[in-house]
């Protein structure tokens, strides 16, 4: 299980070793109980068997380096984003051609499922399942785009990667740029809030600094922080339902 409240550098944390090709620092929570958060790390591997894969939840990651792919055709390289909803087959032309270094999200206790003849090499969905969101991958996350909004109070821009239109739980990007305001902000969800510091420098309302590679967890009937941005940069978040992002 996550824990309630957990602040790190991704930096300060060591490395694990998974098997003979990849590696882990543990941000939060238990890899083998209940939903974890996570740096994964492979070195290149040689393309693997044609075969697909699924797990029976969520999985979730934000290319950090490296360069790999999923389907023999489109690659991940740093900037790329996916998310994969339970018992959706994927990964079924993995090749991890120079490496990758992952943010990763789980949702639940990880089981890797394997499937023989997958009948696409894109994501589809297990027989006799349902989802309420599709899978969704970004070769590289844009902030620009119909979808996403920019605040004409701050120049804060933001982009949902993927969320739930039933309950607004999902995942957001917000971007800081050279120009924007340095108005302190205020995010609050339900549940829980996370976040990924990807660049820049920030601080909170208590005066803890967060940079590259930070990594935040609040969880509460509402969760709640405040961030202020000291230099341009672009944070990761994950919210338990929607987003709400204020300008003080």
């Amino acid at each position: 299980m996550k824990t309630e409240q957990a602040f790190t550098n991704s930096e300060n944390v060591p490395w694990t070793r998974v098997n003979d090709n990849v590696s882990m620092k543990l941000l939060n929570g238990l890899s083998n109980d209940g939903p974890y958060t996570a740096i994964l790390r492979s070195v290149p591997r040689s393309p693997d068997p044609h075969r697909g894969q699924y797990h029976a939840v969520d999985e979730e990651f934000y290319c950090l380096g490296g360069k790999f792919t999923f389907d023999g055709i489109h690659w991940f390289r740093r900037g790329s984003y996916a998310h994969f909803p339970a018992h959706y087959v994927h990964g079924s032309r993995v090749h991890v051609e120079q490496g990758y270094l992952l943010y990763l999200r789980m949702s639940g206790t990880l089981t890797t499922n394997f499937v023989d003849k997958p009948k696409s090499n894109s994501p589809y969905p297990l027989k006799g399942t349902t989802s309420l969101v599709k899978p969704t991958v970004f070769r590289r996350v844009s902030l620009t785009g119909r979808n996403v909004k920019t605040r004409s109070d701050s120049g804060l821009r933001s982009r949902p990667l993927q969320v739930n239109l039933k309950t607004g739980a999902g995942t957001t990007m917000l971007d800081w740029g050279p120009n924007g305001s340095r108005r302190p902000i205020s995010l609050r969800s339900n549940d829980e809030i996370e976040l990924f510091f990807i660049s820049g420098q920030f601080e909170n309302g208590t005066g803890e600094t967060f940079r590259q590679g930070s990594y935040a967890f609040l969880t509460g009937k509402i969760a709640e922080v405040t961030l202020r941005a000291m230099l341009a940069g672009r944070v990761l978040i994950s919210h338990g339902s929607a987003l709400n992002v204020d300008v003080l």
